[in-house]
């Protein structure tokens, strides 16, 4: 089937100052629904993940360096950004034709707007592939992004019996949900960015953009597609709709006991290992 190129006709604000950044991100209200996404590179360690680097185990390593982190977060001292060894570039965020992509290394502040839309639990965040972007928000700007829906998981519920969910229930590259979606051709040239570089070009600028105007689009198209399966079969809004605290995903809905339980990505069982198996 031909394809037309997904449309590059979204209003793009680039921000480089904190109050660029909040003017442009105001007129997003409670209830709303955004686009979301980042872009980041490898970031330098802090002293205190160099003291942790001795740690052999992975899994280990990580769990010393969330204690130390949650121990600081609930200090009274405020956490300052180390924002000359930070990796995260952009935080782009995409509503109603317009995407507000930040340059972090620029702007060298949380704009006030930023942190309400990401903590947010009214405001809809729609990502694709969303682990490594609340992990780096968490880790570089100790921010807990809330009520973030994953498009490419709903994709994953859409378009099990296709033979293109060959990963389980795991999210699917943005480019296969644009393309089988919305019938659309997806650029990802930029993918391999240096966002480091002190100036970013145009290019990677659009680029960053159409991630989350993608990814808005998305939840449109598949809100409905996943409303309309819903009717045959289970769908639990908590296989894709998560809350992030300190870099871990959380299902979106309080457990019967009232504490939030680890997000798993076998919560759908439609999957056994790698395989779809049908529904239950």
């Amino acid at each position: 089937m031909d394809r037309t190129p997904f449309p590059r006709d979204q209003r793009t604000v680039y921000a480089t100052t904190e109050e660029e950044a909040d003017a442009a991100l105001s007129v997003v209200k409670d209830g709303a629904i955004v686009g979301f996404d980042t872009e980041f590179s490898p970031r330098r360690p802090t002293v205190e993940e160099g003291y942790l680097a001795v740690i052999g185990n992975p899994q280990t390593r990580r769990s010393a360096l969330l204690g130390l982190q949650i121990v600081e977060w609930r200090t009274q001292t405020p956490f300052a950004v180390a924002w000359d060894n930070i990796g995260l570039r952009l935080v782009q965020i995409a509503h109603e034709g317009t995407v507000v992509v930040l340059d972090l290394m620029k702007i060298r502040a949380i704009p006030k707007q930023l942190r309400r839309i990401l903590e947010s639990e009214t405001i809809t965040k729609a990502g694709a592939g969303v682990v490594a972007d609340v992990k780096v928000v968490w880790d570089d700007l100790r921010i807990n992004t809330m009520h973030v829906v994953d498009v490419a998981l709903m994709a994953n519920l859409v378009l099990c019996e296709t033979g293109l969910c060959t990963n389980g229930f795991n999210a699917l590259a943005l480019k296969v949900c644009v393309e089988q979606l919305l019938g659309q051709e997806f650029p990802k040239d930029e993918q391999k960015s240096d966002w480091a570089q002190p100036e970013l070009t145009p290019a990677q600028i659009e680029y960053a953009a159409i991630d989350a105007a993608a990814c808005e689009r998305l939840h449109e198209t598949l809100s409905a597609a996943v409303a309309a399966k819903a009717k045959e079969v289970f769908i639990s809004r908590s296989w894709y709709t998560v809350n992030s605290m300190f870099g871990e995903l959380l299902r979106a809905k309080p457990a019967q006991d009232g504490q939030e339980l680890v997000w798993r990505s076998d919560d759908c069982g439609w999957y056994r290992g790698n395989k779809f198996v049908g529904y239950p």
